[in-house]
């Protein structure tokens, strides 16, 4: 490649090297690491695979501070298709996960005014969304 070694290509270079290996990343954690869900808004659900994670909020109240567990859901920002378009998590949103028989349902939110969801990489193609469980039980 001419030109490839000169200094003022590095930057371009090295920072296609990086996409290129998030997208790979991506793409293992989705089809070894991840697990089936169903995304609903509304009466609209879809599919998506997930890879399951936790976020700690600490909340300052009543001059305390009170611990909260989330369990977050990451996925590929390109895959939350509702209503024809590509769209962000609202709050109110439902994920369920189900294992064998049992199914868990969790809605989309954040405590104390936190966002619902943040990206999960610098390249703005996984989402990071924050939920609560809100039902626990057989199908």
């Amino acid at each position: 490649m001419p030109g490839f070694l000169e200094p003022t290509n590095w930057g371009t270079a090295m920072s296609d090297l990086f996409s290129d290996a998030a997208a790979l990343v991506n793409s293992v954690l989705e089809d070894y690491g991840a697990t089936l869900v169903t995304y609903a808004r509304g009466s609209e659900e879809i599919t998506v695979a997930a890879t399951i994670g936790e976020t700690v909020f600490r909340l300052n109240q009543n001059g305390g501070v009170t611990r909260m567990q989330a369990r977050d859901f990451i996925i590929s920002a390109a895959s939350l298709v509702i209503g024809g378009g590509q769209t962000t998590p609202r709050r109110g949103d439902r994920i369920t996960q189900t294992t064998g028989s049992t199914s868990r349902t969790f809605e989309v939110l954040a405590p104390g005014g936190e966002p619902e969801w943040r990206w999960s990489d610098r390249h703005h193609s996984r989402l990071r969304i924050h939920t609560k469980e809100i039902t626990n039980g057989n199908r």
